[in-house]
């Protein structure tokens, strides 16, 4: 009988903590593609107010779409998140679930409030984006019969790194193109084949 591939139970101080690191002052930069949105290709993530109490790490995450602003159309929004034991948690006012829940073992599933399935598929993926190869990447299924069906791809010590979303609703594919250390402390380093982030000297989180 196969070995079930499983990973750390624990939250904010295990494997998890790998997979969707927060570390203030980090931007991450994703290209995209849509026929929704033909005219919109870059995006980035910012990581702000980054707060730990006991096993759980909060944040702001703020996106600009696209960036550079355009000066006839740009969004600015913000959400919240908080990684714990239970998994990690992103919402604002208007909407909120798990991205991710614990164990983190193949076939754990949990549901957002609109119906949508998430199943942890793999923690064993290779992908490859224009910011690198990553391999042994937690693998989230999802799937909605009024959405569709999608994919999303996280890679330790990096976070998300590739999302796909097919289906009814907005069709897309979201890659990571690189990633820059805006806040003052040392730049992100990089390993052969696997950039790493490293967490700065100054701001809090990790």
């Amino acid at each position: 009988m196969m070995k079930a591939e499983k990973a750390s139970n624990s939250g904010g101080d295990g494997l998890l903590k790998e997979y969707y690191p927060i570390i203030a002052g980090y931007a991450y930069v994703y290209r995209y593609e849509s026929p929704e949105w033909p005219q919109k290709s870059k995006a980035t993530m910012r990581v702000k107010g980054v707060s730990q109490v006991g096993d759980k790490t909060t944040a702001t995450l703020e996106e600009t779409n696209p960036d550079p602003p355009d000066p006839k159309w740009t969004s600015v929004r913000s959400w919240k998140v908080e990684r714990g034991a239970e998994g990690v948690f992103e919402g604002d006012k208007n909407w909120s679930y798990w991205a991710i829940r614990t164990p983190l073992e193949k076939g754990t599933s949990w549901q957002r409030d609109d119906g949508t399935t998430f199943t942890i598929a793999a923690l064993s993926e290779t992908v490859e984006v224009p910011a690198g190869i990553y391999k042994n990447c937690l693998h989230v299924a999802y799937d909605n019969e009024g959405i569709g069906t999608g994919e999303l791809y996280y890679a330790k010590g990096v976070g998300l790194v590739r999302s796909i979303q097919r289906g009814e609703w907005i069709p897309y594919d979201y890659w990571l193109e690189s990633v820059r250390q805006e806040a003052p402390g040392a730049a992100p380093a990089a390993a052969a084949g696997r950039p790493r982030l490293m967490a700065p000297k100054g701001p809090v989180g990790s």
